[in-house]
């Protein structure tokens, strides 16, 4: 009896060894997943102030052009001046950063790998009722996963819907793929090889800490995430 006590003892003390491996492996992959995405929000942050600064110059090469009746000049460089827009200016403009630059990265990207993108972004920016640090996780995991599930497919689609609804704060993000094992529930967050790793495990978990929930689904080779969270009063609200 006391050998089977100490195989006891000894065993759940693996498990818990396991475990604690395990959380640390998760908070391992979400600091640097957090890291990654502060670095992106703040390059976007970078470049918009980079060209507004720039701006004054441009203005007034274009008032001398003005000045002595070089008009066709202007054309020419205005043109130049949009092309450097276009490169380094969110192309998505919602008015919150996080959004902006999560969408116009996954814009960029779509664009460069042939996969069909369809965006819908109409929610109060006002009512928005998660903070930062929150949105970053729940977007960016589901941007990065349908992105990443749609690398090397033929014909590859994403569509991804922010929307304020019947008084919801709504994230929607569609990927077309194709489950290599049918027997790996789409719906379960514990698995540590599902589809998406850890990332779909911390959006659930944003969500309900944000007073709401994640409901996922797989159908028809279609994946889709959805995320949807009330929307608080406006003094409830989170402020960014």
């Amino acid at each position: 009896m006391f050998i089977n006590i100490m195989n006891y003892i000894l065993f759940y003390n693996v498990l818990e060894n396991e475990e604690l491996r395990f959380q640390l492996t998760i908070q391992k992959e979400q600091i640097e997943f957090q890291r990654n995405k502060y670095e992106q929000l703040g390059a976007a942050y970078k470049n918009i102030r980079s060209f507004m600064h720039d701006t004054k110059k441009h203005l007034f090469y274009i008032e001398n052009c003005v000045t002595e009746k070089k008009y066709d000049d202007i054309i020419p460089y205005s043109k130049e001046i949009m092309h450097d827009l276009e490169s380094r200016y969110c192309t998505i403009n919602t008015g919150n950063l996080v959004i902006d630059a999560f969408v116009s990265n996954l814009l960029l990207q779509t664009k460069a790998q042939g996969i069909t993108l369809h965006i819908n972004l109409k929610f109060d920016k006002a009512t928005i009722p998660v903070n930062d640090y929150h949105l970053t996780i729940i977007l960016g995991n589901l941007l990065d996963n349908a992105l990443n599930a749609c690398r090397g497919q033929i014909g590859a689609n994403i569509k991804v819907a922010v929307r304020t609804v019947d008084g919801t704060f709504t994230i929607h993000v569609a990927n077309t793929y194709v489950i290599a094992d049918p027997d790996k529930a789409p719906d379960d967050f514990e698995k540590i090889d599902f589809i998406h790793g850890y990332g779909l495990k911390n959006v659930k978990d944003s969500a309900e800490a944000c007073g709401g929930f994640c409901v996922i689904n797989h159908e028809n080779d279609i994946y889709s995430a959805t995320v949807i969270i009330p929307v608080l009063s406006p003094d409830k609200v989170h402020k960014f």
